[in-house]
């Protein structure tokens, strides 16, 4: 089953429901600068309008029942997502976004996919009410 270094290396492989072996995350490899550039195109799909739109719509449907962003939120996260990752050789699901996922965790070191896995993250992850530390900084 999946060790606790990589759950906690990805909480995003747990939200899509990763159980089972190692081998599920088997798939293409991405390098660092793979991981950029896919990270950075799948960002841009989630930022246009009618795709924020969309999202924005299926969060409000929720009206914060978790059981209902799983089934309306991620599948449509995923559909989106699955416009760039099959580029990079993976398959448009959510086993494919989970292997997407820790492709780009493996590099969690730079700056810039930091940045961008966070947002990947909030796509994936509900998030009903801000963190009761937000503008703290």
């Amino acid at each position: 089953s999946l060790n606790r270094a990589t759950a906690s290396a990805s909480p995003l492989l747990l939200v899509l429901g990763c159980v089972g072996t190692m081998s599920q995350l088997e798939g293409p490899s991405l390098t660092l600068e793979q991981a950029r550039e896919a990270a950075t195109e799948a960002v841009a799909l989630f930022r246009l309008p009618e795709n924020a739109e969309k999202l924005n719509a299926a969060k409000q449907q929720c009206a914060g029942n978790v059981g209902n962003f799983f089934v309306l939120v991620i599948p449509l996260a995923t559909e989106i997502l699955g416009q760039t990752i099959t580029k990079y050789g993976f398959e448009a699901s959510q086993n494919g976004a989970m292997k997407f996922t820790a492709e780009v965790q493996k590099h969690q070191g730079d700056e810039a996919l930091k940045k961008y896995a966070s947002e990947l993250r909030e796509k994936f992850m509900p998030v009903f009410a801000p963190p009761a530390d937000e503008g703290a900084d």
